[in-house]
Parts: structure tokens; sequence; C-alpha cells
């Protein structure tokens, strides 16, 4: 957040952070462990709370 608010270079670090953070969440949504969704609907409602995740970053950061 700080390189966004600075007007800095922040593709470096968020492009690894949203990957991050779909990867984080599949695994949650997929494993036994977690909520045990199938994969063809976890991809999907990863996508959409990704985005939200994404959209409060930069609401927030504004």
């Amino acid at each position: 957040m700080y390189l966004f608010i600075k007007g800095k270079v922040d593709v470096v670090s968020l492009i690894p952070a949203i990957f991050m953070t779909l990867m984080t969440v599949v695994y949650i949504l997929n494993a036994k462990i977690g909520f045990n969704i199938s994969l063809y609907i976890t991809y999907i409602v990863d996508a959409v709370i990704t985005v939200i995740l994404i959209a409060i970053f930069f609401m927030k950061a504004a």
C-alpha cells in the first residue's frame, strides 16, 4: 500500500501478492480440511473473492 500511496512502481509487489492471494483462497476452498468445494466452483469463487480484495485494497489506499 505504501508504494501505491507514494506513486511509486507497485506492480513488482502487486502481482506476486495477487498470485499468492489466488493460491491461498484456492487451497482453503478446495482442501479437505477447508471447505472441500469442487475445483471448478473454487476457481469461480476465487476469482470473485480476489477481485473484491483488490477493490478493497485500492479503495483503502486512495
